[in-house]
């Protein structure tokens, strides 16, 4: 081979350095720095996604700890509603137990008035005819001494008044 050829291929060999170089320059330049801000997007990105994940778990496991503290609230509810009901339910027995003995206390208590008024109706019908009677006994026994009409007198206006 001639040395023009050397010649020849030495510069096709520089003019392909160039190229190269000229490429690596522009890819350096321009494209490489547009990368380098895609990854760090990229990487941002998943940086953000990693601490929502974290932020979403934490706030799971609160809302976790907020529903279990709903659920015993809400269990604790549910055994005063159940103990007012005891307590409603018992209440309501107490006042029919109440309203059971009072019935019947009123009951005896209007049997006791019914059997005074009887009785006071027939003392009034008995005494009547025992004034009368007694008078009768009284004339017969008093009547000849002195005293002995105004005795009976007195005596009869007494019982009269006593009777009322």
């Amino acid at each position: 081979m001639s040395v023009a050829e050397y010649i020849a291929i030495a510069f096709k060999l520089i003019n392909f350095g160039v190229l190269i170089g000229l490429g690596v320059y522009l890819f350096k330049r321009y494209a490489l720095s547009s990368i380098h801000l895609h990854i760090a997007k990229r990487e941002q990105k998943l940086a953000d996604l990693a601490l929502q994940t974290y932020l979403l778990k934490e706030q799971a496991k609160a809302m976790e700890l907020v529903v279990a503290d709903q659920r015993a609230v809400g269990h604790g509810l549910l055994q005063k509603i159940d103990l007012w009901n005891t307590l409603v339910a018992q209440y309501a027995l107490e006042r029919e137990q109440q309203k059971v003995l009072y019935e019947e206390a009123l009951s005896k208590k209007m049997i006791l008035q019914s059997n005074y008024i009887e009785m006071h109706e027939a003392q009034k019908k008995a005494l009547l005819p025992a004034i009368a009677h007694a008078r009768i006994h009284l004339e017969k026994q008093y009547v000849s001494l002195p005293a002995g009409r105004s005795f009976i007198s007195e005596l009869m206006s007494h019982m009269e008044k006593s009777k009322v």
